[in-house]
């Protein structure tokens, strides 16, 4: 298994590490030092991460429903506890899409 696999899961397994990881990604994203992400940030962070994967861009239509999907509070913004919840959904889904490399290109080849 790949070195970044095993960095990832031991992030997702240390809530210190990864309420570390939260915080920088976070202040990343709050642009505007509100503490708070609006769907402005989000749209921006998730069309970044977007692009960084080859994938296409989000309209803003669909970043207001991922915002509404992470608000647990209703509150128009994500809190940084509602933004770990996307980091840590970012992390899973990269670990899987990593194992599955690595599988598809050890095992099953």
């Amino acid at each position: 298994m790949s070195d970044e696999v095993t960095q990832l899961k031991a992030i997702l397994a240390d809530e210190t590490q990864f309420a570390d990881v939260c915080s920088g990604a976070f202040e990343a994203v709050d642009t505007d030092k509100s503490g708070s992400i609006n769907v402005s940030e989000l749209k921006v962070c998730l069309n970044e991460i977007n692009t960084a994967f080859g994938c296409a861009n989000i309209t803003e239509d669909q970043a207001t429903e991922a915002l509404k999907k992470l608000d647990k509070n209703n509150d128009g913004v994500l809190s940084k506890e509602e933004f770990s919840v996307l980091v840590r959904q970012l992390l899973e889904g990269i670990i899987a899409a990593l194992e599955s490399s690595w599988l598809n290109k050890t095992i099953l080849k």
